[in-house]
């Protein structure tokens, strides 16, 4: 039988406070349970871990070791952290050498919260999937996925949705029902914007309120329905209409632009394209490749243009591929069919520098000759890595990691069908849907 370990959470600055005001109180405690989720053998398998590891995350993302403790163990006090930080609590667990097999981290907390409570942290075997805790009840195929006030994994498909939460570890009772078929989304806080044909709702998920909102001047939803939504870090984003799926009816040089504060406008790509990709890549802004046999292979859009540029890249009629940024100048595509690369099958993962000013050529990944899925999406999970997820030929969701210069299949814990790719806000992506099951990986 599994038992997962327990390690006791102490603020010294709270027992100071505690034992000023009440001589007899006991100091604030709180629990932090460590859970692998569906992989019950994730601690103890070889190569096993020798210590654990557990740092603060500050806002501004420094790191600060606050325990360390050989295994096997059952608790561990935490140290000295005042109730009144606020940051994130990251476990690893480390071979002799000091390597990292396995990991997680928590959402970031005021500490002091954590008294005389309980708070999980799931930790997983890096370079691999694993199954989060409390599996969904549900399936939905091939859904739109989110993350709602960066605790909740929020997927819609069709009217049904579904809800995770990401500091309990588990899915919520109950998820609202929409009250329009989500062709495309968008997430601000706690606030869905679901998109269709005919117009665009929003949803409270704290109140569970909708309101049917018009279009801006200049487009109508149509014009973007079924893009995929591309967030920037400052918390705008665009839906790219150019990003659904191609069709004789489907090429659209349409973009919903909305901003860090709300305020929703439409611009437009140089070109109408279908079934490209998008990625925003900071410093030049929104990246659209593909799409389109008789334009240039990518566009760029930045964050006040309201028409797009096109770069000096060859036309590319790829469908279905996906797009990440590795940095602030590479995209990394990968995935789709139709590519003048390899017209016959699936497309090969390749590199493009848009910072490239002419005569540009995407720079092809090696490793592998194709990432053969139909349909992909793709997010950055470390340093020069991309996961790109997306179904083959046969509808079956498979997973590959692909950086410049390697290609590799990652096997997915549980087989499944549209399954979906969101990247996580306590680090790595996750896949969502085709199977009740939530699959994280972490790099």
């Amino acid at each position: 039988m599994h038992t997962t370990p327990r390690f006791q959470f102490t603020s010294v600055v709270a027992m100071v406070t505690w034992l000023t005001g009440i001589a007899c109180s006991k100091a604030p405690s709180g629990t932090i349970n460590i859970t692998t989720g569906g992989e019950v053998d994730a601690l103890t398998r070889e190569p096993a871990p020798v210590a654990l590891v557990v740092d603060s995350i500050a806002i501004d993302g420094t790191a600060k070791e606050i325990s360390r403790t050989a295994l096997p163990a059952s608790e561990l006090d935490l140290g000295s952290v005042s109730q009144t930080d606020v940051g994130a609590l990251r476990v690893s667990a480390i071979d002799a050498s000091g390597t990292v097999l396995l990991q997680g981290e928590s959402l970031p907390i005021e500490f002091g919260l954590l008294a005389n409570t309980q708070m999980s942290v799931f930790v997983q075997r890096m370079g691999e999937f694993a199954r989060l805790p409390q599996t969904p009840s549900y399936a939905l195929a091939s859904p739109i996925v989110g993350i709602a006030n960066g605790r909740y994994i929020f997927w819609a498909s069709g009217t049904s949705t579904g809800l995770y939460d990401l500091f309990l570890l588990a899915p919520t009772t109950s998820a609202p029902v929409l009250s329009r078929a989500a062709k495309s989304m968008a997430i601000f806080g706690t606030t869905v914007l679901v998109i269709d044909d005919s117009g665009a709702t929003t949803l409270d998920l704290t109140t569970g309120s909708t309101s049917d909102i018009a279009a801006p001047t200049g487009g109508n939803f149509g014009d973007v329905a079924g893009g995929a939504a591309v967030y920037a870090p400052d918390g705008s984003l665009a839906i790219v209409g150019a990003t659904r799926e191609a069709n004789a009816t489907s090429a659209t040089s349409r973009v919903l632009r909305i901003d860090a504060s709300g305020t929703a406008t439409f611009v437009n790509l140089a070109t109408p394209r279908a079934g490209a990709c998008a990625a925003w890549v900071e410093g030049h802004g929104l990246v659209v490749y593909g799409g389109s046999s008789d334009f240039a292979g990518a566009e760029v859009l930045d964050a006040t243009a309201t028409t797009a540029s096109p770069l000096a890249f060859p036309p590319d009629p790829v469908i279905g591929c996906g797009a990440t940024a590795l940095d602030g100048h590479r995209v990394i595509i990968a995935g789709g069919q139709g590519s003048t690369s390899d017209p016959n099958a699936f497309s090969p993962a390749r590199v493009i520098d848009v910072a490239c000013a002419s005569n540009c050529v995407p720079a092809p990944a090696t490793g592998a000759a194709e990432v053969p899925l139909a349909r992909a999406q793709a997010s950055t999970v470390g340093s020069d890595v991309a996961l790109v997820v997306g179904d083959d030929a046969n509808g079956q969701t498979r997973a590959y990691r692909v950086t410049p210069t390697d290609i590799r299949e990652i096997a997915l814990k549980v087989p499944r069908s549209g399954g979906r790719l969101v990247t996580m806000p306590t680090g790595g992506a996750a896949v969502v849907g085709g199977a009740p099951e939530i699959e994280q990986y972490r790099e």
